[in-house]
């Protein structure tokens, strides 16, 4: 995902190849599989523009195979941008109060889809 971008320096197809091959692999043992939006940075547009595209792309798989597509940002960002005030210390890496709204987020979820659990 964003560490594939920002540390791997893999292009935009590379990054979804590998997150499909991830999904393909959980999906194989049954698994119900929800990929996550990847995250933004706040102060760089090229990465962000990146990021957006590869979440069209990872929605658009998800719409077309078995799997379900979670966006983040509408929970974890103002204004899809810069994450909401006092979620991050250096606008990239969550803090505690950060996690705790993703895991809010996940929590939500998993509630939305509680006959998932029903299957187990």
């Amino acid at each position: 995902g964003g560490n594939d971008l920002d540390k791997r320096h893999f292009k935009i197809d590379e990054t979804v190849e590998t997150v499909v091959e991830i999904t393909q692999l959980a999906q194989r043992t049954q698994a119900k599989v929800v990929l996550q939006s990847l995250l933004k940075k706040n102060y760089d547009e090229d990465f962000n523009n990146t990021v957006d595209r590869i979440n069209v792309r990872l929605k658009a798989y998800c719409d077309t195979t078995n799997c379900t597509y979670l966006p983040l940002h509408p929970m974890l960002y103002q204004d899809g941008e810069a994450p909401l005030e006092g979620l991050s210390t250096d606008s990239v890496h969550l803090n505690a109060k950060g996690y705790s709204y993703w895991a809010a987020a996940i929590n939500e979820f998993l509630n939305a889809h509680s006959e998932w659990l029903d299957e187990a």
